[in-house]
């Protein structure tokens, strides 16, 4: 993106802006303006907004592919007002000259102890992100937002358990050599650093798009194992469950198997931005779209 905005700042002939597809609004006036064009950049995966549009439209072709019949229904995936502000943003589309997907051609609730006792159990090292956003379930009416860690439990896994209750760096923590697996709700973003990292993933998807990205991630790229199957969304995780899933992915030959797919897919994504590689010669491609002579 950087290498994009450097070229787009040298070039007067065109205008461009790139949002967010969900702030379509902000370009409904912008693109009224001489030589103005604006594209929206998709933030989930090009697999979960495919079959959201394919359902949308209420199926209009067959799809030959054995995953459909893992992939869950969007019940409980949204809120009603998010629904509802998604829908008035799409309606903006229509000003858009096109769509920028964050993907890539080669691969595309209130249980803190339970989740404590699991990690201390497994006797793995692990670092924990126990942010704000993380306290509970977003669409729980009512919800005390209150953490609470067994008592003990941080002297217990002085030395092996690292807790940070801030901002972590996240890409940094992946990239290091040691990590061997992430334990994630299966946001996009965070999907698609694991992998660029080689990192695979146990998946806890909570809404949105997560319970999809998880497929892609444990059905199609066989990189992530299921911690909380989306079907089983209203029930609590035991802390076995963590310690099952902590251990499978850590010291079990299924996980060295799903760490080295995931390693591969890693040396792919990065071979795709070098100056040959796929993802770059988009890049290159739309730029020369943008900056065309009038």
């Amino acid at each position: 993106m950087a290498k994009l905005l450097r070229i787009l700042s040298s070039k007067a002939q065109r205008i461009v802006i790139i949002h967010d597809s969900l702030m379509g609004s902000v370009v409904q006036d912008f693109v009224y303006l001489p030589n103005a064009e604006a594209y929206a950049f998709h933030s989930v995966s090009a697999f979960t907004l495919f079959l959201f549009m394919w359902e949308n439209m209420g199926r209009p072709f067959d799809i030959d592919a054995n995953f459909l019949k893992d992939v869950p229904s969007l019940e409980d995936c949204f809120s009603p007002e998010f629904e509802k502000f998604i829908k008035i943003q799409y309606d903006y589309m229509k000003f858009n000259s096109g769509r920028i997907y964050n993907t890539c051609r080669v691969i595309e609730d209130e249980q803190i102890k339970e989740i404590a006792i699991g990690l201390e159990r497994s006797g793995q090292k692990f670092i924990w992100v126990l942010r704000d956003a993380d306290k509970g379930n977003i669409f729980a009416k009512d919800q005390l937002r209150k953490i609470e860690l067994p008592k003990g439990f941080e002297e217990r896994v002085k030395g092996k358990g690292i807790l940070l209750r801030d901002w972590a760096p996240q890409l940094e923590i992946l990239a290091h050599s040691s990590v061997g697996g992430f334990m994630s709700h299966c946001g996009w973003n965070s999907c698609m650093e694991s992998i660029s990292m080689g990192v695979p993933i146990a998946a806890w998807p909570m809404h949105s798009d997560q319970p999809r990205n998880t497929v892609l991630v444990t059905k199609i790229l066989k990189v992530g194992i299921i911690v909380k199957d989306w079907t089983r969304r209203h029930e609590v995780v035991t802390r076995g469950m963590v310690q099952a899933a902590v251990e499978k992915l850590i010291v079990s030959k299924e996980g060295e198997e799903m760490r080295n797919r995931a390693m591969d897919l890693s040396a792919s994504l990065k071979k795709s931005v070098t100056e040959s590689g796929i993802k770059n010669m988009e890049l290159d491609s739309f730029i020369s779209h943008i900056t065309r002579q009038i």
